[in-house]
């Protein structure tokens, strides 16, 4: 099916291609062999990014490159959660508050091919509050912005001693961001 959904897109006259899997294992900061293995044969098909979730927290992010073709994929085995209560208070893991946002600058050159011209990513945090009508809130925190603002957003020092450890465990994952 994921050949058949590759070959149809291209004859639709796709020219980037990105893939967007629910994959992996549950809190897992690791990918499976069954993730390399799905990412390596959409890899063989052409696809250009993969985009995963599903294990709840972030995984790594690696180019591979088949061997016989050359063609690179970018994959990003799992972004976290954007919008979740699963966090230390309700799973007991502190990493499932943090995601990650994929950043791809996609640019077509005098030829007519497209292709990855650069990738990122903004580490994100799920920061869960009380209003002051005692409704429970949701915001999505983009972690590095706030941590490096002067007000910090106005956010309790605990907050961002939060922030601190989500970034430090996030980028310890994905890489250091640019």
């Amino acid at each position: 099916l994921m050949k058949q959904t590759v070959a149809n897109m291209k004859a639709d006259g796709a020219e980037f291609i990105i893939f967007v899997m629910h994959w992996g294992d549950e809190y897992s900061t690791e990918y499976s062999s069954y993730q390399e293995e799905i990412a390596k044969y959409l890899n063989s098909f052409g696809v250009d990014v993969i985009l995963g979730s599903h294990p709840h927290v972030v995984q790594p992010i690696e180019k591979i490159k088949n061997e016989s073709t050359s063609k690179e994929t970018l994959v990003f085995y799992s972004l976290g959660n954007f919008l979740s209560n699963q966090r230390l208070e309700t799973m007991g893991n502190s990493l499932s508050a943090n995601g990650a946002l994929a950043q791809l600058e996609i640019q077509k050159d005098s030829n007519g091919v497209v292709s990855l011209k650069n990738y990122d990513y903004v580490p994100t945090w799920v920061y869960k509050y009380t209003d002051e009508k005692n409704k429970t809130k949701y915001k999505i925190l983009p972690v590095k912005d706030v941590l490096d603002s002067p007000s910090k957003g106005n956010l309790p020092q605990s907050v961002i001693n939060e922030l601190e450890e989500s970034y430090n465990s996030t980028t310890s994952i994905l890489g250091q961001v640019n």
